[in-house]
Order: C-alpha cells, then sequence, then structure tokens
C-alpha cells in the first residue's frame, strides 16, 4: 500500500486498482473470493465492516471468516484490507495487530485524499 500511496501523493489523482484472480491465486476459494470483493468493490477512501464484505462475497454469515481471510492477505500492498472495519465502527486490527496505527493512517490519508479531490472536480 505504499507505494501506491506514494502515487497519490506524487500524481494527485486517487484511482482504484483492480486485479485479476491469477494475482491472489489460491486454492481456497473463499480467501480469493473476499480478496477480489475487497479489490473491486470498496473504494479509495472508503471502508467496509466485516459483516458487509462477507454480504458482498456472497457469504453474509461469514464476518469472522473474513477476518481470516483478509488477515492471510499475501500482497497488503494491493488488496486494500486496511479498509476493513469491525461493524461499530472501531478499525479492529491490522497486519495481526502489529500496525494498527499504520491502518489508522492509511484510511485517514485516503479519506482526505478522496475529500481533496472531490473539491477540485
Amino acid at each position: 500500500m505504499a507505494i501506491f500511496s506514494i502515487l497519490v501523493l506524487k500524481t494527485g489523482q486517487v484511482t482504484d486498482i483492480k486485479i485479476c484472480p491469477e494475482v491472489v491465486n489460491s486454492n481456497k476459494n473463499f480467501r480469493q473470493k473476499v480478496l477480489l470483493t475487497l479489490t473491486n468493490e470498496v473504494k479509495f477512501g472508503e471502508t467496509v465492516s466485516y459483516g458487509d464484505l462477507a454480504k458482498l462475497s456472497g457469504s453474509p454469515k461469514a464476518a469472522q471468516a473474513v477476518g481470516s481471510a483478509v488477515s492471510n492477505n499475501p500482497i497488503s500492498f494491493v488488496i486494500p484490507c486496511h479498509r476493513v472495519i469491525k461493524s461499530d465502527g472501531s478499525l479492529g486490527n491490522y497486519s495481526k495487530g502489529t500496525k494498527n496505527g499504520i491502518k489508522e493512517w492509511l484510511i485517514d490519508f485516503e479519506k482526505h485524499c478522496r475529500k481533496k479531490t472531490e473539491e477540485t472536480e
């Protein structure tokens, strides 16, 4: 995600990265579906709860499994797992709880960039 953030800072443009299924090539179909749904449906500057991501992924009762899927993200600089938060609006953990400050910064940074982009349009 740091590489993407640098691109936003350098260009001033907010954009979403789309990935193809082969990028998260995994034998675990549910995890792959969750990661693709997150990447393709939750836009830059937005957040989604674990439960809502479970619904978007077609498994409305699988919020806990979504947590497991995003915590095993193989390419965190592309798949924006920091955008997944708890249903009460609190951030939850990031990188197995070791980088929660980074999660908060990334969410705030994206919201700020998105707001600036919308103001200039």
